[in-house]
């Protein structure tokens, strides 16, 4: 499974668009304007992670979750709204070596083993060996465990087709189930 951010998750939508859109929606139930996305809290951004597959960060005031945008590294709190710093939106981190992080947790198949907080490339590849997950998502035993498993697209594999003689050319197959004079 692809570890992605919340543009695929909300209709592949900029988060400008999800702001403008369900997220001020949802903010105007409780009475609260979402400021344009360059009102930023200029404190320490907080550090995004993985969890299930999916980039999200983690509210410092009231502990809850939400998903990111990697091209628009901030972040709202949909349950306080960041109340604690007058309803700014606050800056994310995203790690240097994402793409490397999301290719190594790529290789694992269930979403539940799809997480990452803060542990090293080396760690993480450690884990995928210790679990007998190819270390990377672009190695060959990742591709060859799809193979396996059937993960991999049916239209790559060649098939046959099917002989002509099995049909006779006036009757098509499944006529035979019709009621005779219909």
């Amino acid at each position: 499974m692809k570890v992605v951010d919340g543009r695929p998750i909300f209709g592949n939508v900029s988060l400008d668009e999800y702001r403008r859109g369900p997220m001020s929606d949802r903010a105007r139930r409780r009475l609260v304007t979402i400021p344009p996305l360059d009102r930023v809290d200029q404190t320490e951004p907080l550090r995004a992670r993985v969890y299930r597959g999916l980039w999200i960060a983690d509210c410092p005031d009231c502990g809850a979750a939400g998903m990111v945008w990697v091209e628009t590294p901030v972040f709202m709190c949909q349950v306080c709204w960041n109340g604690r710093i007058g309803g700014l939106w606050r800056g994310v981190e995203f790690p240097v070596e994402r793409g490397e992080i999301e290719d190594i947790l790529e290789a694992r198949l269930l979403p539940q083993e799809q997480n990452w907080t803060s542990e090293t490339l080396d760690e993480l590849r450690a884990e995928n060996v210790q679990h007998g997950r190819p270390v990377s998502a672009r190695s060959a035993e990742y591709w060859a465990e799809r193979w396996e498993h059937g993960a991999v697209a049916r239209e790559l594999v060649p098939m046959e087709p099917a002989p002509a003689e099995e049909f006779p050319a006036d009757q098509l197959p499944g006529d035979e189930f019709q009621t005779p004079g219909v």
